[in-house]
Parts: structure tokens; C-alpha cells; sequence
């Protein structure tokens, strides 16, 4: 390696370890603040529920450790070739070290809460169990894959194009692209429009986009093995694709542990092999439709992507949120003020916010099943549990049965209750639990036992907002 070359290396280390540091610390510090409202991040309810508690366990933990991992595991593998194993140390040291001092900051700041115990149980120890398994925890993308008929399809569509790019090389295939160049553009055309009217893309499917995100992590890994095979002799070049595909493939590979494919994990790791076959299509003829066929790719993305999310702007388990156009409503509840929802949205939050307010005091708790956590924030009251999301991929079993305690003990002045159904826990507790009974069922039961001490409010007041019933229980004093 060029000396010029080993200099901008050790100056993109150096850079990146204080990018990362300081974006610790901003983390940190904004979590001093207390003076922020609950309702402006919902990471702020998921991480310390008003000095309550801590959410058990959430993808983002996981995220962060695994990309922390992988970035600074290929920096110290690519130091460690280029320019030797005293190096590397040395870096990896100073890398280690840039994170005492955010590191110091919040666990001060925890052991003053009197949550220190509680953060390193729940974040290390005990909480990632709500995940399963660590084996099924790492291969949960490939078996909600194979379980999942509608994510197939993208999956397979992804590894046959990763499969052809890789061949691309072999003489016969680029001689083949070559000859088939002219008539490549109106094929793809054709498949495109036959695809829109079997409803394969447009703003009602998402098998675009799961193509994508699929093919993004799986490009992104291949790029990785790629570069590691080269860690004999690393180019900067080799290093650079393979930092790059170590913060993709980690960063997509993370948030498909709780669901195999979407939209997110593009970002930033299908930017890299769009990239590489762009600089990699093939010289002379063919190389110019290629690239505006992977440009018409790109281009067709966005606009399926955009158009699907102005229509679906959220889809999340029994939660469906109408299309963007219809969001013209200002919700009257004050923690939500400077919002625009639409009209069902809008009086949904504020006919349950409405419920809370009149059945219960200030200082009352109240709980929220099993995962509206926004609802504490909207209504201004405290949770009764020590978790405020009990969605089985992120409680813990030993959580969820020490919370159906705590509502038997001291019940809530009002509950809300989403009933998900049978077929919501039985998937729930065949990927992450391997089929055995989930600690949600402790609390299912103790909402049971306690349900003749409740008046449950007509239905009709709330109304459906989600596919599933959502009902308001309050406590008869």
C-alpha cells in the first residue's frame, strides 16, 4: 500500500471513531435533557418510560451492536493486513477508549435514576431472550423468509440477480448481454408492464421493494465475502467496498431480525452494489443500455416506493393508516399538538386520550395493552407496568409474568386492551418463542381475573381504528 494511501486510511479511522463517539455522546446528552416531551420520539417512551423503567429488549440495541461489530471488525482486519498487528491494536485501543467517556456520562446518569441494574439486566443479560434463542436470533431473516409465501418470491427474484451478477464475468454470459443489448430495454419494458397489471408493482404491492431490501443484504454480504477474500493484499479500493458492505449488510441484516424484509434496510446498503455495477457493467456494446436499465431500475424504485407509502403510510400488525391525501385533521388532545391526522387517526386518539383523562386522576397509572405506548405520552399518565410495550419479540417472558403481578396487585385506574386474537400469539410464539407458551399469556390471564372489577366502555365510543377491537376498561372504585 502507497504511503499516501495508508495516511488517508488512518485519517478515515481516526474521523470515524470521532463521528461515532460524538454522536454517542449527542445520544447521551439528549437523554439528560428531561425537559423533552415523550410525544416528540417514541424512543424516548421505549427507553425510560418516564423515568419508570426500561423497555425490556428492542431491535435497536441489537442493531447497534452488530454494525458496531462489523465496522470495527473489517477496519481491524484491513489494518491488521495493511499495516500490521501493532497497529491495528492501536487502533482498535484508541477506538475502544473514544467510548469511555459517553459511556461514563450515562451510566452515571443510570445509577442516579436507580436503573443501572435494571439497564444492563434488561439490554445484556436477560432481555435479548425475548428474541428466542441467539442461533434463532441470527437466523430469523432466513426462517420468516422460508415461513412467509409472500416474502419468497421477492427473496428468490433477489438471489438469482446476485446469482448473475456474480456469473457476470463468465465469457458466454457478457458475450450474451452483449448480443441480447439492443432488445434487453423493450423486454424489460414489456415485463414491467405485465407486471403492473398482474399487480407485481404500483402503488398497492410491495414486491419491488422487498426485492430491494432483499437484494440489498444479500449484495451487500457477497460484496463483504468478496473483500475479505482480498485481505491478503487490500487495495484501498478493496478496503473502502469492504467497510461499506460491512455497515450495509450489518445495518439491514439488524432490522430484519424482527421482520425478514422492508423498505429501511435499503438504507444505506443498496447504494454500494448499485454502485459496483454501475463501474463493473461491461465495455463496448451494452455497457450504455445497461446502465440506463439500472438507472430505469433505480428511478422505478423511488416511484414505487413514494406512491406505495403515500397510500400505505403505515401498515403495522392490526394498525392500517389511510392514504396521505386524507390526512387533513387537527387532533384536539394537547399532546398532539401541531400534528395533522387523518380524521379516524385523530378522533381515535382523542376519544381514548378523552376516556383517560375523565376516568382517572394525574397521578393515576394506567395501562395500555399491548403496544400503543404513545398513549401514555397523549393522555399524560404513567404506565402500571415496568415495561410499556409488551409485544412478545420485545418483552421477555420473566417481564411480561412480573407485570401480570404488578396489575393484580395494584390494578390500573383505566386499561386499554387491543384484542389481536388467538392467531396473533400462536405466530408470535412460533418465531421467537419455538412454539412454547409466551409470558403474554400471564397477562392475558390476569386482564381475565381482573375484568369483572372493570366497567368496559361501549366500543362504539372508541371506534375501530384498527382491525382489531380495542376496548377501554375503567376501574369500578
Amino acid at each position: 500500500m502507497k504511503a499516501s494511501d495508508a495516511k488517508t486510511l488512518r485519517l478515515s479511522g481516526r474521523v470515524g471513531v470521532y463521528i461515532v463517539a460524538a454522536a454517542y455522546l449527542a445520544f447521551c446528552l439528549t437523554w439528560w435533557n428531561r425537559s423533552l416531551s415523550p410525544v416528540l420520539s417514541g424512543d424516548l417512551f421505549y427507553g425510560f418510560a418516564w423515568r419508570h423503567g426500561l423497555i425490556p429488549y428492542r431491535d435497536y440495541y441489537f442493531g447497534v451492536g452488530l454494525g458496531t461489530a462489523a465496522v470495527m471488525g473489517w477496519s481491524f482486519l484491513a489494518l491488521w493486513r495493511a499495516r500490521g498487528v501493532r497497529a491495528a491494536v492501536r487502533w482498535g485501543a484508541t477506538a475502544v477508549g473514544s467510548w469511555i467517556v459517553p459511556w461514563a456520562i450515562a451510566l452515571v446518569w443510570l445509577n442516579g435514576e436507580g436503573v443501572l441494574g435494571a439497564f444492563f439486566d434488561s439490554v445484556f443479560f436477560r432481555g435479548p431472550k425475548a428474541k428466542g434463542s441467539l442461533l434463532g436470533t441470527f437466523l430469523r431473516p432466513i426462517s420468516l423468509t422460508l415461513d412467509n409465501g409472500y416474502l419468497r418470491p421477492a427473496a428468490v427474484l433477489s438471489l438469482v440477480i446476485v446469482a448473475i451478477a456474480v456469473c457476470s464475468r463468465w465469457r458466454p454470459l457478457r458475450r450474451g448481454l452483449e448480443r441480447a443489448s439492443p432488445i434487453l430495454p423493450p423486454l424489460l419494458v414489456a415485463a414491467a408492464a405485465i407486471a403492473g397489471v398482474a399487480e407485481l408493482i404500483g402503488p398497492d404491492s410491495r414486491r419491488l421493494a422487498l426485492t430491494a431490501s432483499y437484494l440489498a443484504m444479500i449484495a451487500d454480504l457477497a460484496l463483504l465475502l468478496r473483500s475479505f477474500a482480498s485481505l491478503r493484499s487490500p487495495s484501498r479500493r478493496t478496503i473502502q467496498i469492504g467497510l461499506l458492505a460491512a455497515l450495509g449488510f450489518s445495518a439491514s441484516y439488524s432490522l430484519s431480525i424482527s421482520w425478514a424484509a422492508f423498505e429501511v434496510m435499503m438504507f444505506p446498503a443498496l447504494s454500494l452494489p448499485v454502485a459496483v455495477a454501475l463501474e463493473a457493467s461491461p465495455a463496448g456494446r451494452g455497457r450504455r443500455e445497461l446502465r440506463l436499465i439500472a438507472g430505469g431500475a433505480c428511478a422505478a424504485l423511488v416511484i414505487s416506493i413514494g406512491a406505495s407509502k403515500a397510500r400505505h403510510p403505515q401498515s403495522f400488525m392490526s394498525w392500517e393508516e389511510p392514504p396521505l391525501a386524507v390526512s387533513d385533521t387537527t387532533p384536539q388532545s394537547q399532546g398532539l399538538e401541531g400534528f395533522v391526522l387523518s380524521e379516524p387517526t385523530a378522533r381515535f386518539y382523542d376519544s381514548i386520550a378523552a376516556l383517560i383523562d375523565e376516568h382517572s386522576k394525574p397521578d393515576d397509572r394506567v395501562f395500555v395493552y399491548p403496544a400503543m405506548t404513545a398513549l401514555y405520552a397523549i393522555a399524560n399518565r404513567l404506565p402500571a407496568t415496568f415495561a410499556v410495550s409488551h409485544l412478545p419479540d420485545v418483552c421477555p417472558d420473566w417481564i411480561a409474568a412480573e407485570d401480570a403481578q404488578r396489575i393484580l396487585r395494584s390494578p390500573p385506574a383505566v386499561i386499554v386492551f387491543e384484542d389481536l386474537g388467538e392467531g396473533f400469539y400462536t405466530n408470535q410464539e412460533r418465531w421467537f418463542r419455538g412454539g412454547r407458551e409466551s409470558g403474554n399469556r400471564l397477562i392475558l390471564r390476569a386482564l381475565e381475573t381482573l375484568k369483572p372489577r372493570y366497567r368496559i366502555l361501549n366500543e362504539a365510543v372508541v371506534g375501530r381504528r384498527t382491525h382489531a377491537a380495542v376496548e377501554v376498561w375503567v376501574l369500578q372504585r
